[in-house]
C-alpha cells in the first residue's frame, strides 16, 4: 500500500513512541510525516523531526466531536 501511495503519514499516539518493536514496516524515506497528539515529549520531537515533519494535534481541536 505504501509503495502505491502518493503521500504516507504515520498516525500514532504519543505513547507509541515509548515502545520498542522488532518489525520494520517501511523506511524513513517513504514517510511524508507523522501525526500525533500534543503530549509528545520535546526530546522525542527533536529526534524524529530530523527525519520527517511532525504534526501535533491540540487536544481542544477535538472537544466538539467528543460525545458521551
Amino acid at each position: 500500500m505504501i509503495e502505491h501511495s502518493d503521500l504516507v503519514y504515520v498516525l500514532a499516539d504519543s505513547q507509541k513512541f515509548q515502545e520498542h518493536g522488532f518489525h520494520t514496516i517501511t523506511t524513513w524515506n517513504a514517510i511524508d510525516g507523522i501525526i500525533t497528539d500534543s503530549k509528545l515529549s520535546y526530546s522525542i520531537y527533536e529526534r524524529y523531526q530530523k527525519k520527517v515533519p511532525i504534526y501535533m494535534a491540540k487536544e481542544d481541536d477535538f472537544e466538539d466531536y467528543i460525545q458521551f
